[in-house]
């Protein structure tokens, strides 16, 4: 409601678009402890564009609505590394769009850019559901002249009307976004429209859970070493049986965030040990160490 109303104010209508706003929200999100593409590993990371249990993230309104005042993407007068769009393809070639972030990307920065469509039905009583229209998201390294020189990141799921990027740059460098339509000449003449959004220049909170608070309790104690030695367990398992589902904890165990729970992990879990999060109460503190020590 607060950026449709933004939207208005601003005289921006196509920002009202649900895509642009669906693409504003999920960008704008904060990414907590332990965000993570798909499954606990890296294989699946290009396939799932959001956190199975997180999905983009946690809300952040203001964020969001601070993105959407940085404007429209304008190729020829940008301002700043953060915009939206309500991109159009047809399928008379106009079936890709690049933007170019006109600011360089420092190391260690992150790129977020999200891109939201419609999923299309058929006019019968049933809403039956025509085949998905795929669009895909790339992030490229770009020169100073604004040519695209090599892809960085990607989002080409097939199974959601959705795309997500979330990058880390390496290095200090200038990037840009693709997006591509990948099946134009399914839906007929009419035209594919898209709801894209990024930045770089929003401060990721990670909330205040302590890396190693596994169980998320508010302190990183002799419970989360247990349940850490049950994520391991899980893993060695699962390397005989690659088609098992990783279990649920496996995603907060791996503290270190590279898709694996290792003994690495064990090691942030012990450089955060006994630390406790600020809400954490005094009455819930005595009641866990009593249970510890029975």
């Amino acid at each position: 409601g607060l950026l449709i109303d933004a939207a208005r104010q601003e005289g921006w209508l196509e920002a009202v678009d649900p895509r642009v706003i669906k693409a504003l929200l999920l960008n704008g999100a904060n990414k907590l402890v332990g965000w993570h593409k798909g499954a606990p590993g890296n294989a699946d990371d290009a396939e799932s564009p959001l956190d199975f249990q997180q999905g983009a993230g946690l809300v952040d309104a203001f964020a969001s609505w601070t993105q959407f005042l940085a404007g429209v993407y304008d190729p020829v007068d940008q301002q700043g590394n953060t915009a939206w769009d309500l991109a159009t393809f047809t399928q008379d070639g106009a079936i890709e769009k690049r933007y170019v972030l006109p600011e360089p990307i420092a190391a260690g920065q992150q790129i977020k850019g999200t891109l939201c469509w419609h999923r299309a039905y058929a006019d019968d009583p049933r809403y039956t559901a025509r085949p998905l229209d795929v669009l895909y998201l790339e992030l490229w390294s770009v020169d100073d002249n604004g040519n695209f020189i090599a892809i960085l990141d990607e989002s080409i799921s097939n199974k959601d009307n959705l795309q997500h990027i979330y990058y880390t740059s390496p290095i200090d460098q200038h990037v840009g976004l693709v997006v591509r339509w990948m099946t134009p000449h399914q839906t007929g003449p009419k035209p594919l429209k898209a709801g894209l959004a990024f930045t770089a220049e929003q401060v990721n909170w990670g909330g205040d859970l302590i890396p190693g608070d596994i169980n998320a309790d508010g302190i990183v104690d002799t419970a989360d070493v247990l349940l850490f030695v049950t994520a391991m367990a899980g893993n060695q398992s699962d390397a005989t049986n690659p088609t098992a589902e990783p279990i649920l904890i496996d995603r907060w165990a791996d503290l270190d965030g590279n898709g694996q729970v290792e003994q690495d992990d064990l090691l942030v879990l012990m450089q955060h040990w006994e630390q406790a999060s600020p809400w954490r109460s005094t009455d819930k503190a005595q009641t866990t160490e009593s249970a510890s020590l029975e």
